[in-house]
């Protein structure tokens, strides 16, 4: 039962968002990846190796979870991490 009207609850989750709603899920969703984007993107730039391995680990999440492609710049320093130190 409902508490504030004394009714039996029929249905859960059975209704459709309002369009409202989707369009704001949405616009945070962009928005945080575009924050996770640019986060990767200043670790990918960073002098330790471990901070772009982060960053690519993180891409990686990205991609797999939203179909999210890196930025060129963190795939190009991922190259460059796989080969080892230049001699």
């Amino acid at each position: 039962m409902l508490s504030s009207t004394g009714r039996k609850l029929e249905k859960v989750g059975k209704s459709k968002a309002e369009p409202e709603r989707v369009q704001r899920a949405k616009l945070l969703e962009t928005k945080a990846i575009e924050a996770y984007r640019h986060l990767c993107t200043a670790l990918g730039n960073a002098d330790d190796v471990e901070d772009r391995r982060l960053a690519i680990n993180v891409l990686n999440r990205l991609a797999e979870d939203r179909g999210v492609a890196p930025p060129q710049r963190v795939a190009r320093h991922a190259d460059r991490d796989r080969e080892g130190p230049q001699r």
